[in-house]
């Protein structure tokens, strides 16, 4: 009778522990794929070269760099490169590194927060 309880007993803590990895997994991958808004005024762009995209310095209310690719769901009024336009959407932050600027002879990242998901702009 003690070795039925014993192997019941190490199942049910086995599919606990599976169950809590692929919980924790799950909010893992959720954190690391979940966006954050932006906001602000073009004051400047870079264009990436030596890869697709731009990249806009944003002003306040969110200052910072932020790196538009041709998937970036765009809306009215397309302006993502008018210095002076303003930009309002989401980025996935820690995507740094997929804008590429020549310099001298090779190419060098652009450091940015992001990757926008989507955004809107002024006219």
């Amino acid at each position: 009778m003690f070795k039925n309880k014993f192997i019941l007993i190490s199942i049910l803590v086995a599919i606990f522990l599976v169950g809590a990895a692929f919980w924790f997994k799950s909010v893992l991958v959720e954190a690391q794929t979940s966006t954050r808004p932006f906001g602000g005024q073009i004051l400047s762009v870079i264009q990436c070269d030596c890869s697709s995209g731009h990249v806009v310095t944003l002003g306040p209310p969110t200052p910072g760099l932020y790196h538009f690719i041709p998937s970036t769901k765009l809306y009215s009024f397309f302006q993502t490169q008018k210095i002076g336009a303003w930009l309002l959407g989401n980025y996935f932050p820690g995507t740094s590194g997929q804008c590429k600027k020549y310099v001298g002879i090779s190419c060098a990242d652009v450091p940015n927060l992001g990757v926008m998901q989507m955004v809107g702009t002024s006219q």
